[in-house]
Parts: structure tokens; sequence; C-alpha cells
């Protein structure tokens, strides 16, 4: 307890005692309340000194016994705190009068009341004196912050009054529903009526009651703020349809509640961006990409998010949110606490799961899809041209049907290529069309495959055309399957095809041949003339033994596959593409669903799979049907060995003239992958030498090579088979 000497009221000096030069220079709402809360509280303290009526021998033992004077005093005061003085009356008006939030409580319909609770919880943050005062008023040295009671004590005229306001901290106020103010329990006692919890302002709260715009330290590790744009009457958008219902939406006297559908792509972000400058309001990105938090604690991430918002004045935006099997309760119940908020919201998802919570009367669905063929050419001529860029008709048509990119992204891969050619600054890179054509197909590489990369293993493409030797029929099928590619948009788009087919618009390619034939080099080979990344799928991170999680890795890959604009890879698939079993057991009837889950995706995919096996048996009908080519790798004959035993040497590799690659073809059965193999450990021992290879080398890599697989050559049989 503490005692209210006069001597300690005298010397206690109030903590907003400005100077006129401070004053100045703040201007500041903050400083006129602050002097309105003294007034009240200089007030409050006079009539307490009334209340609790004694004298300095009393305070010696207060706490302790309660003195006849006292129980007097409290018999005879009134039963409002407060409510008779009228100097207290007027200086409570003055207070109440105040509203230094400007907007800030707008979004949670704040009254003069909340705010004025706000305040006082404000004030130690300001200056620690204002502990000192509180305890004093609460006749407690340990309540050096303000209580429920003590705010309705300063705040309200008599008890009726109180009552009716003691509703405003209940947690379905807006105070509390804000997060704007929170209500802690005392320690010291147990079960404390809601009277004796004290007021505490989230750190948000502070930043914002002091003019702090600072983003909330907790949302700052995912999500950004836009600067509040400069309104020019119409929002920018690709298509006249977007921006007449962007302009509808804007002007809509309905809460904005968006549902932003269809693949990933930079457009969904133009066209909040947009809206946001046709209501003069910023915009809160939030990338779940880099956020756990809305899945561990929903409710919680949620009303950071809607309180973020209501204080910035901004439209909450949610990037790409994709709740994975058994986080639908948990998505749902994150959505509801924004959906349930005063602020505008935004949802852009691919997700089907979150669609599919989403997609009710709450949210307008707008349905966004990537520009066809015609549009991308038209993008990337119009771009190129405005960047001073020559390049041959030619490409601009490869860009256009090999890169199935949203306009921002061709605007950015113009703009990179540009930044990239002027970077060279010289005549024959900056100038040459071949130069311009590297960058630009580089630059529109770039724009895809980042989260592709991330579950998968990407190859740099090294082969070409003339690296490869196989039948004349195999060679023929490669180059249709390039030409599939190409062409796609004459036959999907303007023949129509496109139309016609629910599913089956990729190109879905197996590779079937012994190992070692040539198979991933030829899907090499083909993103290098297609000029689109590789991505390799390690299946010892796809196929689990837990059931579900088999299709959760491929529903990933897929996924990822559509925006990645890539051939994506299956090396030695055979693990997922087996026939599919009778079931005896749940083990064979899950593993069923998985092979059939593959099926389905393949079938889905627009994109270009490649699917590798040695063993063509095992396969089963179904891949067939689905399937747009099946290339056969055939194992080497002679012939075919004798042309890779000349193209396995590089131009910068010298070659001694005794080497016969004629004998070398008709005495050893090699595969290409074998002969890659010799072809690199010859040339690793001529190099120790510094001399070209000679046959030595080769029939020492040779005997190397044959141990690998359990047969040992000695050196005689070696020159026999050479001779």
């Amino acid at each position: 307890m503490i005692g209210r000497s006069q001597t300690a009221l005298k010397e206690m000096a109030f903590p907003a005692a400005v100077s006129a030069v401070q004053r100045d220079k703040a201007q500041p709402e903050i400083l006129v309340w602050l002097r309105k809360l003294d007034l009240l509280l200089k007030s409050a303290i006079a009539r307490a000194r009334v209340l609790f009526a004694g004298n300095d021998a009393d305070f010696a033992l207060h706490g302790l016994y309660i003195s006849e004077s006292e129980v007097d005093a409290l018999l005879a005061a009134e039963t409002e705190f407060l409510g008779s003085d009228h100097s207290v009356a007027r200086a409570r008006l003055d207070l109440l009068s105040v509203s230094p939030l400007g907007d800030v409580g707008e979004a949670w319909s704040f009254t003069d009341f909340d705010r004025a609770v706000l305040l006082l919880a404000l004030a130690p943050e300001i200056d620690l004196r204002y502990e000192r005062i509180y305890a004093y008023l609460q006749d407690d040295v340990t309540k050096r912050r303000p209580t429920v009671d003590l705010a309705l004590n300063l705040l309200c005229g008599n008890l009726a009054t109180r009552l009716d306001y003691r509703a405003r901290f209940a947690a379905d106020a807006p105070l509390l529903r804000s997060g704007m103010l929170r209500l802690t329990a005392d320690p010291a006692i147990v079960e404390p009526p809601l009277l004796a919890h004290y007021l505490r302002l989230d750190e948000r709260a502070v930043g914002a009651l002091l003019s702090d715009d600072r983003l909330d330290s907790r949302l700052a590790a995912f999500c950004e703020r836009d600067p509040t744009p400069t309104v020019t009457g119409e929002p920018r958008n690709d298509t006249e349809v977007m921006r007449r219902r962007l302009l509808a939406i804007a002007t809509s006297a309905r809460l904005i509640r968006l549902l932003f559908s269809g693949p990933a792509t930079s457009d969904k972000q133009q066209a909040a961006a947009a809206l946001a400058e046709a209501t003069g309001k910023r915009l809160l990105r939030v990338d779940f990409e880099r956020s756990t938090s809305w899945k561990t604690d929903p409710i919680a991430t949620a009303s950071l998010l809607v309180r973020e918002a209501a204080l910035s004045d901004a439209i909450l935006y949610l990037n790409g949110p994709r709740p994975s099997a058994g986080e639908e309760t948990t998505a749902r119940t994150f959505l509801d606490t924004l959906a349930a908020s005063p602020v505008a919201l935004i949802v852009a998802s691919d997700a089907p799961s979150l669609v599919a919570i989403v997609n009710g009367d709450q949210f307008f669905d707008i349905a966004f899809a990537l520009p066809d063929h015609h549009t991308r050419g038209a993008l990337w001529r119009s771009l190129t041209a405005d960047a001073s860029m020559v390049v041959p008709a030619e490409a601009l048509r490869a860009l256009a049907g090999t890169f199935v990119l949203a306009p921002q992204q061709i605007a950015t891969a113009v703009d990179t290529a540009k930044r990239r050619l002027e970077w060279q600054a010289t005549a024959k890179s900056a100038g040459a069309a071949d130069g311009v054509t590297t960058e630009l197909l580089a630059a529109a590489r770039h724009q895809t495959g980042l989260e592709l990369a991330a579950l998968t293993s990407k190859v740099e493409p090294v082969h070409r055309w003339q690296d490869i030797v196989l039948p004349d029929d195999s060679l023929q099928q490669l180059r249709e399957i390039c030409s599939r590619v190409t062409f796609s948009h004459r036959v999907l788009e303007d023949g129509g095809f496109g139309s016609k087919l629910s599913s089956g618009k990729g190109v879905a390619v197996l590779f079937a041949g012994p190992s070692g034939t040539g198979k991933t080099m030829a899907a090499e080979i083909i993103a290098n003339e297609l000029g689109l990344d590789l991505f390799r799928i390690d299946l010892s991170r796809v196929v689990s033994k837990y059931i579900g999680e088999t299709e959760q890795n491929l529903e990933r890959i897929f996924k990822a596959a559509v925006r990645s604009n890539s051939v994506l890879l299956f090396d030695e698939a055979d693990a997922l593409m087996g026939k599919r079993s009778a079931v005896h057991d749940a083990h064979d009837r899950y593993a069923n669903i998985e092979i059939s889950y593959l099926l389905q995706k393949m079938e889905q995919h627009e994109g270009v799979t490649i699917l590798t096996t040695n063993l063509r048996g095992n396969i089963d009908d179904a891949f067939l049907r689905r399937l747009a080519f099946m290339v056969q790798f055939p194992f080497p004959d002679e012939d075919a060995r004798r042309e890779i035993w000349k193209r396995i040497w590089p131009l910068q590799t010298l070659v001694g003239p005794d080497v016969d690659v004629a004998a070398l073809a008709t005495r050893f059965r090699l595969s290409g992958g074998n002969i890659r193999n010799i072809g690199l450990s010859a040339a690793f021992l001529a190099a120790t030498e510094s001399r070209p290879v000679c046959m030595a080398d080769i029939l020492h890599a040779i005997r190397r090579e044959y141990a690998k697989v359990g047969k040992n050559l000695t050196p005689a049989e070696l020159e026999e088979r050479v001779n």
C-alpha cells in the first residue's frame, strides 16, 4: 500500500509538463491529450483525498488495519467515485473530446470512451512517472498499470455509466477484438474479477498511437506493405473486362471479398494493386510460402493481419496459400477469421482445396488465365520493339510458343535481357540478333522454374543433336516431340482442338531401352532444342512408404511444373509405372492408388513430361494409352558403336593415330554410356603425361569398365580382342 501524505502529493510532478519549445516541435495530438489527461488525474487525486480522508499517522500502518475515520469517510462518500466533482467532470469531458487516433479506430468503430481507454493505457509507454500516479490512485504500489476499475472510475460520471461501459471490455467488444488492447490478470489474485484486470497495449498499438507506421515485427518476415498509391481514376489492367470489374468493385458499397483463382501469375498482384489504387488504399501483401504461423496459430495470425491492414488502411492480399491434405480445417478457421473482419480481403491461389474453402457467397471469384499464343506473341513484339531490340520473327514466335508467361513476366524478361546486353557492352554481343535471342531465352527461362527447382534437381542441358546416335526412326520421333511443343498453338488454339480436349493437351513421352543407350541425353537435347529448363525428379523424395505422401509429393511437383515452362524428367521411373497388381492387402490397394494418381496427373499436365525405363515389359498398359510418344532406345549395334566412338571425343581432345574406332566397335559390345565413361577415363590417363589419347589408354579404361560389372579382362584378352 502507499500513503497519500500531503508531502508526497506536493512532490509528485506530472509528466506532461512539456516545454513550449517541445510543444512547438511536436504539435502533436499526443501532447494535447497528455495535458488533458493530466488535468483529469489532478482532479482525481484531489477527489481521492476527500474519499480516503485520513492523516499521516494513519498511513504508517495503512493496509494493516482500517481506521474509524476511514470507514466513516467511505460510508459517507458518494457511491460514484468521481461523479460529483465538477472539476473532474470537466476534465473528463475534455479528455473524451480529444481524438488523437485519427482514422485508426474507424475499422472497429471505436467510441470516444474506447479511445480514451487506449490513451490511458498508453501514458506509461511515454513516461514511467504515470505508473506512480496510477499506483497512488489505486492505493497499491504494485498496481503500476491502470486497471479496468481505474478506467471506469476516471471516465464514468456515475454508477449507471460504469455499468454501461463495463461491456466495452468484453472479449467481443471492439477494444479487445481489434487486438489493440489486452487484459492481463493480477497474478496476486486467484480468479480475479474483470475490474482487477490490467490494461495492456500491444506493441503495434503503441506504435500506431505514437504515429509509428512501421510494420508489426511479427509479420515482417512474410508481409510487405506497398506505399499509398496515387489515384489515377482508373486501375491499370490488361483486359477491358477486368478493368470494368475492378472499377465496379471499387465503387461498390459492399466490403471487398475477392478470390483470384487460376494459375499463379503476376497479373493477380497487378490487379490487386490496381484495386488499391482505385480505392486510395495501400496493399498489404502476405507471402504464405514464407509463413507457417497461420498453420500453428491461425486465429492469432489472422488477428494480427487484420489489425495491420486496418492500421495501414490497406487491402489485405493473401498470395499463394496452398493447404495440403489435413490442413483444410486450419485453413478454413484462418480464412473465416479474416472474412469476419472489417478489412478488404483478396485471396489469390491456384490450390483447388483453398478455392473450395473460400469460394462461397462471401467471395466474388475472378478467374485469371495465362494469355494465349497470339497475345504472348504481340507482347513479345511490342515490348522488344519498345526496348529497341532487333529480334528475328522466328525467334519471337519461338518465345511465344515455348514460354507460357504472364504479361508482367514477359515485360520483366525483356527488361532483364536488355540490361544484360547493356552490361556486355560490346558491338558483337549487343548488336547481333543471335546475342539478343540468347539473352531473351535465358531471361524467359529465369522467370520460371524456381519453385520446381526446390522440389527436383535441375539439369543443365549440354547435349545437341550431333551428340546422339540412334536409329533414324527414333531420331525422327525426337524431332516430332519438339515440333509438337513448338506448334501446339496452331492445333490447340488456331485449329480448335483445345476445345475438344479436356485433358491430354501436353506431351507425355516414354523413353524405353537398356541403361546407357541415351535416354537422359535425348531429354537434354529436347530441352536444348526448345530452350526450356530440364528438371529431374528424384524418386527417393517422391515415393513414400506412408499412405498418401506419394500423391502429395506428385501433386506439388506437377503443380510447380505448370508454372515452370520446363521439361519434367522422371528418370528410371519403373517404381512409379509398374503394372497395377491384384489387391491382396491394403498395401496393394494403396500402391494401385498411387499409380492411378500418377496416370491422372500425367494426363492433366499440359507441359512436357518424359519418363524413362529400362524394362519396357513392366509398363502398365494404361500408361501407353496416355502417352503421346514412345521412343525405343535399342542397344547400339556395331555401326552405331563406331559412330559413338567417333563422336565421343571433343574437338579440344587430341587423339593419337593408333586409335582404331572400328576395331573398338567390333570387339567390345558396349553401350553409349559405357563408351562415354571409357573415353573420359582415357583422356585423364593421357592428361597425366601431357600427350594425346592412345590405344593403350582406351584399353586400360575398357578393362576398368568391365571390372565394374564383375568381368575382368586380362591384357592378353584385350590385345586379342583388338587384333
